[in-house]
């Protein structure tokens, strides 16, 4: 059925309301809201009002910013739609880090990783490049690794950043990295300057072991080898060097933020050459 207009009719386009004034096949007579009169063909005008409608249904969205300007109150929520914080911040992070630390973040997927509580399970982490690039592998899993988190499930909401090392629950993995955080433990004063670090810096040292599914023990004592090494090798185990900040503090740091972070990266720099093995440092099996 053929749409047509009718004296008096109102219509929206995209400069505001018109009244239509007259209507002469092809063409019609409208008044915009300042009351000037304006002729074109009735098809011409079907098309104004249907694109203006469209964008009223489909509005544009801005681009997302392309740096890091700090948390803001979205960030924490369950609804991943509209989220951008992950990739921003992964790309300032590498940006200012020095070309020493930039070798090693570049080692993919040993980049920091950001994830979001709302993607529901480990696998599903994103791991950011130094180029801001994603990728799901799986071997991130069993390398130690630099990690920002919004922290949703206890209340006051939080973030965190620092080291997350890990050991999966089947002897078949890849330990390497965390056999070589163990032999820095056990070889030199590993422990004692991750207690001094965890003192100075104002870090939560903690590790988590799973026994079963959505089951784990958080263990809040500062580790040594031997408690480490005794662990049940089919126990996943989880081990976390963090700084904790709420929710409130991180929005109110704004992109001063990532300076904080970078200062923290830096100084755990030891421990992630240690586990890595990029730093020179030699390993035994245990």
């Amino acid at each position: 059925m053929t749409r047509q207009f009718k004296v008096g009719e109102t219509y929206e386009i995209h400069s505001g309301k018109i009244t239509i004034r007259g209507v002469n096949d092809p063409n019609v007579k409208y008044e915009d809201a300042n009351g000037v009169q304006h002729t074109t063909s009735a098809d011409d005008l079907w098309r104004m009002i249907d694109k203006h409608q469209n964008r009223i249904r489909n509005p544009v969205k801005p681009p997302p910013p392309t740096t890091f300007n700090g948390f803001v109150e979205t960030d924490f929520t369950d609804n991943l739609a509209g989220i951008h914080w992950r990739k921003q911040l992964g790309k300032d992070i590498c940006k200012r880090f020095s070309t020493k630390t930039q070798r090693f973040l570049n080692r993919c997927p040993r980049g920091p990783r950001f994830y979001n509580a709302a993607e529901g399970h480990w696998g599903e982490e994103k791991v950011v490049r130094s180029d801001g690039s994603l990728t799901k592998k799986r071997e991130h899993f069993y390398q130690i690794k630099f990690q920002v988190a919004l922290e949703l499930e206890n209340t006051p909401n939080s973030v965190t950043y620092g080291l997350h090392i890990e050991r999966s629950d089947d002897v078949l993995d890849p330990r390497q990295d965390w056999i070589s955080f163990l032999n820095w433990l056990k070889e030199g004063d590993g422990t004692t300057i991750l207690h001094n670090l965890a003192t100075e810096h104002g870090l939560e040292v903690y590790r988590t072991e799973r026994l079963g599914k959505g089951h784990s023990i958080p263990v809040s004592k500062i580790p040594s080898y031997e408690r480490l090494a005794t662990i049940p090798s089919d126990r996943w185990v989880d081990l976390y060097i963090l700084r904790r900040v709420s929710k409130e503090d991180a929005i109110k740091k704004g992109s001063q933020i990532v300076g904080e972070i970078i200062a923290l990266y830096s100084a755990l720099m030891p421990i992630y050459e240690a586990s890595a093995k990029v730093g020179g440092h030699k390993t035994k099996k245990v």
